[in-house]
């Protein structure tokens, strides 16, 4: 109680110390999720176009 009476100022930066901390760890997070997402979305277009070439190949 001391220390935000006399220190308020330090407080607040080490509490928004951790809240980017903490935001940047969930962007990085977001941003595996996003690449991942993409990867899956890559991987559908790749197996559509072999297909497509198999039939490609039949006619």
């Amino acid at each position: 109680m001391a220390n935000r009476t006399v220190h308020p100022e330090l407080v607040i930066r080490g509490e928004t110390q951790k809240c980017t901390f903490l935001s940047e760890f969930l962007n990085v997070g977001d941003n595996i999720r996003e690449f991942l997402l993409s990867l899956r979305y890559f991987r559908i277009f790749i197996a559509l176009w072999n297909v497509f070439m198999m039939f490609c190949m039949i006619v």
